[in-house]
């Protein structure tokens, strides 16, 4: 018994595997910028005269929102213990 699938459908599944490799590629790069930005923002925190000024302004370099790169030092905070909460 030979089994096949038909022409179309194994296109089908081939675009549907790359493209899940594409995402999965994706999520990493985004993960690896926003500990890029997390680093920068804590590198240069002395520098500034309020926080917020700073993720503004790396937030502007970057092309994210303030307010996203606000809750990624937030969470960077929970996981090393700086800050209460529950790290992830």
């Amino acid at each position: 018994m030979k089994l096949f699938e038909p022409r179309r459908l194994c296109r089908r599944l081939q675009l549907l595997r790359r493209w899940s490799l594409y995402e999965q590629d994706d999520e990493q790069a985004c993960t690896q910028g926003a500990r890029a930005a997390v680093r920068r923002v804590a590198d240069h925190e002395r520098d500034w005269p309020s926080r917020w000024a700073l993720v503004v302004s790396i937030g502007e370099k970057i092309g994210c929102v303030p307010q996203t790169l606000h809750e990624w030092m937030k969470k960077a905070e929970v996981d090393s213990g700086k800050r209460a909460g529950v790290p992830t």
